[in-house]
């Protein structure tokens, strides 16, 4: 033989099975409870009593950290980022020629911004006549 043998599976037979019937095995396991599925909240807090959340007033929370005795937090408006523009700019799609482009683009950042500022002068100069 080589050096690992199989070993062949015992086979069970129903009738080689205890007899449970007779004995003390029904007094010691007939009261223990069996569960099915997950504990309860009971069963993990320990009998003890489940607690209500309270509800608590947003306006009115006591705060430890201020010594005036109020005990309330005043809100402040915390505003982040930029602050809003006056008369901010609307995005847009339009379709230029390529030339119009290569020329806006050849001047580096901000081609965008001078091809704006070459549409306010001829609107100026559109006004004005």
């Amino acid at each position: 033989m080589s050096g690992k043998e199989k070993s062949t599976p015992e086979i069970y037979d129903p009738d080689d099975a205890p007899d449970l019937s007779e004995g003390d095995w029904p007094e010691k396991f007939s009261k223990v409870p069996v569960r099915h599925g997950p504990p309860s909240i009971e069963e993990l807090m320990g009998g003890k009593e489940r607690s209500t959340p309270r509800k608590i007033d947003p306006d009115n929370v006591p705060n430890p950290s201020k010594g005036d005795g109020t005990g309330k937090i005043t809100r402040v408006l915390v505003r982040r980022g930029r602050p809003p523009l006056e008369k901010p700019k609307v995005s847009t799609t339009i379709r230029l020629s390529r030339d119009v482009i290569d020329y806006f683009k050849a001047g580096g950042k901000g081609w965008q911004t001078r091809i704006d500022q070459a549409l306010r002068e001829w609107i100026g100069k559109r006004d004005a006549a």
